[in-house]
């Protein structure tokens, strides 16, 4: 499907009332299982991942990177990650590391969505921020959301500056998009 931002908005505004609905319910099936199993078929060490928000899937997985989105002093550059302790630099913004490190080392990296589709593409939130940085990565990239979430190839809108994806972890199993 081509770039169309209404449609992508569109899409975004369903995706969030329906995960608004799944965590009221309680209903957010653990994806940990999953994610470890493709952690050990890659034989991953050095795990890129985030730090989930309240309507995300969470990875469950110890990660040795997370990205850095806020100094004190207001936003980060895109592309920065750190390492160590996670804490807020304000009331009200996300935890995240506070050390900044070179991530091109990771050897698997997990990234939040609120859906994706199987030719690889991938509908986040809308900042820009993932498919600004993955092009930075060798690793192999997977996003994390549940089952019903996946859709079937060409679905979702892309963009150009749309990153696409090697595949998905849900509670259901690894898919792996062979493109």
């Amino acid at each position: 499907m081509t770039d169309d931002t209404d449609s992508k908005d569109r899409w975004r505004r369903v995706l969030r009332a329906r995960r608004r609905i799944r965590v009221l319910r309680g209903d957010t099936p653990a994806i940990s299982t999953s994610v470890a199993r493709l952690v050990a078929s890659l034989g991953a060490h050095h795990v890129a991942s985030y730090v989930p928000m309240p309507d995300e899937p969470i990875p469950g997985v110890d990660a040795e990177f997370l990205p850095r989105l806020f100094s004190a002093d207001g936003p980060l550059p895109i592309g920065s990650w750190g390492t160590g302790p996670l804490e807020s630099p304000r009331p009200q913004w996300p935890s995240q590391p506070q050390h900044p490190t070179d991530v091109l080392g990771a050897d698997l990296v997990l990234v939040p969505a609120l859906a994706v589709d199987i030719s690889g593409v991938r509908l986040g939130k809308g900042g820009g921020w993932y498919d600004r940085t993955l092009g930075e990565f060798s690793a192999p990239i997977y996003a994390v959301v549940w089952a019903d979430e996946v859709y079937p190839p060409h679905t979702l809108p892309r963009a150009p500056h749309d990153y696409p994806l090697d595949g998905c972890v849900t509670e259901e199993g690894i898919h792996s998009f062979h493109m």
